[in-house]
Parts: structure tokens; sequence; C-alpha cells
């Protein structure tokens, strides 16, 4: 049983004073970028190593793989100091899908177990649940109670919850509104069920301080929050959970002697890098490297911290033009994910009139989603929100 604890990291060193111009003048976006809840836009610095990696290997093919191994490592090591955690329990994967199928089709699953899982949930973390009901597997998919969120009241977990619940597995933060769940809340229901608990924390990693110590396992990709490319992410197994989950797709790195190409090893890797299998996705890897080192200036507190700024500027613009703020107010459930009931106009509509004129957001089951990231400005914010509902700057 994991302990319930304060989901708040111990105070960091104080960021560099201007490390929001830095992350500003690290990108290339020219838009007014609303949408890293879909995908963001890449850093200079990103783009730029990627397109090193592929002239690279146009030019001389494998000479210089190790160099581009290495960058492999430094995401997984920037990963685990921003999470506070040991890189052994972190797998470099190539998304939340694959990390969560590895948890899903590793657990020993018998018959008549079952898994609960919010009705709201990304496909990406109810499928590969679901998909487990050919081994007898019950996928039990829970709504929320008086139309709040499973994440903000979590009591129908709790009562979706026997003695054959084996896993809880909930997104940290819901894609269509950025409600944010209390960790603390479910290590507490998942203690009492005598379940794991997943997260999928792809919607805030990087912009939120998580307490990993609450959680079994937790996955997620990196082309959200964390500025960097699709095809590149991370799960991370708890120690005492590492040797219980049975591994899939065992390769040439998923054992102590990768660098034996014999068939002759018979050990798998002592870290969670056994569930890596094969050749790593090299180029969005050493573009997650690159993407993490441009973040390195702040912590996710820092950038919490200053969203919860950005966003207050946000919501003022929006309700002083009538439209209507769906999102959490408390700021322990809130996110950089603003969705927003715009009322009798169209918000696909007012997403396209944003897209000509380089304001780009998306819509949500019928709500204007709006999403920025640290590096942005409130004059941004409010030279978007007079675009979208006035029409012109």
């Amino acid at each position: 049983m994991l302990p319930v604890s304060s989901d708040v990291i111990s105070e960091p060193s104080p960021p560099s004073p201007d490390w929001a111009q830095t992350l500003r003048d690290a990108m290339a976006v020219s838009d007014v970028y609303l949408d890293h809840a879909a995908c963001s836009p890449l850093p200079r610095a990103t783009a730029a190593a990627m397109t090193d990696y592929v002239t690279d290997f146009a030019e001389r093919g494998s000479a210089r793989w190790p160099r581009w191994r290495s960058r492999v490592e430094d995401a997984r090591s920037r990963l685990a100091a921003m999470l506070d955690c040991d890189a052994a329990s972190l797998a470099m994967v190539r998304n939340t899908t694959e990390g969560i199928t590895i948890v899903a089709e590793g657990i020993d699953w018998q018959p008549g177990d079952n898994v609960v899982v919010p009705a709201d949930e990304f496909p990406s973390n109810l499928f590969p649940w679901r998909n487990l009901e050919s081994r007898g597997v019950e996928c039990r998919v829970v709504k929320a109670a008086n139309g709040r969120s499973v994440r903000l009241d979590p009591t129908p977990l709790r009562d979706a919850c026997d003695a054959r619940t084996r896993v809880i597995a909930c997104s940290w933060v819901g894609y269509k509104l950025g409600d944010r769940a209390d960790i603390a809340a479910l290590r507490e229901i998942a203690n009492d069920a005598g379940a794991e608990l997943f997260i999928d924390a792809i919607q805030g990693l990087g912009m939120h301080p998580i307490d990993l110590s609450l959680v079994d396992y937790l996955a997620a990709d990196g082309h959200k929050w964390l500025l960097g490319p699709e095809g590149a992410g991370t799960l991370y197994i708890a120690p005492h959970r590492l040797a219980s989950l049975r591994p899939i797709g065992v390769g040439w790195n998923s054992v102590a002697e990768a660098a034996s190409f014999d068939g002759s090893a018979t050990h798998l890797r002592d870290d969670a890098a056994r569930y890596e299998g094969g050749t790593y996705p090299a180029v969005t890897m050493v573009g997650l490297a690159a993407s993490l080192d441009v973040l390195s200036g702040a912590t996710p507190a820092d950038r919490e911290a200053r969203l919860h700024d950005l966003t207050d500027h946000l919501r003022d613009a929006v309700e002083q033009r009538g439209g209507r703020i769906v999102s959490p107010n408390e700021r322990a459930h809130r996110t950089a994910i603003t969705a927003v009931d715009v009322g009798d106009r169209d918000p696909a509509a007012m997403r396209s009139r944003g897209l000509k004129a380089g304001i780009v957001t998306s819509v949500r089951g019928g709500l204007l989603r709006l999403a920025p990231h640290a590096y942005q400005t409130p004059d941004d914010l409010g030279l978007a929100v007079k675009v979208l509902w006035d029409g012109s700057a």
C-alpha cells in the first residue's frame, strides 16, 4: 500500500527572473498559439536538433550513433529531474497509449478482476483497458455525479470499487475542461480498495508539480506541455511494481546485455528500460531531449504559478465578452486549459476566424478550448480574445 501524502513538491531553488522571456525567445511560432492541449509548436532548438539528426544520418548513416543514443538518456535524466524521481523508474516510450498498454497488458489479471475508469477519459486511457475484456477483465466506466467531473468529485470512483478492483486508471487533467484531479484523494481510494493507481498525465506533465510517491504508474507523451515532438514520451513505474509487471514487446534493448546481439542474454534489465523493447524512435527522442533542455530554466511549480496569472487574464477577457468559463475555478483543480461556452456563437466558426488571423485554438465537446503556455503574455491572450469575439484586433 502506498502512502497518502501532500501533492506538493518541496520548494525548489528560485528560477532566473527572466525565465519566461527566455522561454518565449526560444519559440519560433508567430501565431498566438492557444492549442497546447492538442500539440505544441516546437522550440527552435528542438527543430534544429531533429534536423541535425536527419542530416547526420543522411550524410553519415550510423557513424555517430552513440551520440544520438546518448540523447535518449539525456531525455530520461531531464524527465527524472523534473519529476523528482529516479531515472531507473522511467521507460522511454513513443506515446501515452504505448505506456498504458505496457501496464494494462503486463498486470497478472485473473478472470473476474476489474479496472475502474472515468467515463470522460480520452480514448487512450479507455481502449487499452476495454481491450482486457477478452481476458475476462471487466472495465467499469464511471460517470460523474451531479454533473461534477470525477476528477473533482472522485466519490463515484470509490463507489465503483470492490474486492476485485485491481486498477484505478484516471487522467490527471481532463482534456475537455482542464479539470485537475487530486492525486492524493485518488491514492486514498486506491489504498482502500487494495488497487493500483494509474495516471494518464499528458495534459499536466511539466506544467504542474506532482508527487510520484502517490502513483503506481504514470504515462505521458511529450508533444503538449513539454513542447516536444509527437512520438516521444515516458512511462513511470514505481520501484515496487517493476518486477511484478510482465514485460511485453521484449527485444534486444530489454536485456541487461543489450550490446550483445548473439541472442545469449538471459536477464532482463533491472530498471524500467526493460519495457522499451527494440530500437528507439531516435529523431523524436532527440527532439524531446532538446525541448526539456529549453524548459529547464524553471520548474513545473514556476510554470504553474505563471499559468495561473495568465489564465486569470484570459478568463477576465472572455467573461467581459459574455463567454462562460466551464473549466474549474478552484486553483487546486485549474490548469492552463480554459473551456468556454460561447453561447449563441458557433465555436467552430470562431476557431476558423481565429486561424485566419493567426490565433490557434480548438473545439472539444462543443466548447471553445483555449490552452496557453507559460511563454505567452497577457497581451497575447487579450489579442486572441478580441479577434475571436470581435473579428479584428
